[in-house]
């Protein structure tokens, strides 16, 4: 079972998100070319996105934690769910 549920990341403490933001960043590796950008900068970016919708706040029940993911990862999360092979 690969089931992620979406969860309002208005309803997340300031502090809980941003660290979240933060463990996105860092495990991302996000690759901005020649220009280097501040953390302050990156999170802003994040958190622009998840207003945005192109990045969802999801909880894993297998992995008992909560996550950001790309709206592609989500798709993919839904489209597998939805298909006959998942079963």
């Amino acid at each position: 079972m690969d089931e992620k549920i979406e969860i309002p990341y208005q309803e997340v403490a300031a502090d809980t998100l941003r660290a979240l933001i933060e463990a996105f960043i860092l495990h991302e590796g996000t690759n901005y070319g020649d220009r280097e950008f501040s953390l302050e900068t990156m999170v802003a970016q994040v958190r622009s996105q998840l207003e945005r919708g192109q990045v969802k706040l999801v909880f894993d029940p297998e992995l008992d934690s909560c996550n950001l993911i790309t709206m592609k990862e989500w798709k993919d999360s839904t489209r597998a769910k939805s298909s006959p092979d998942s079963a």
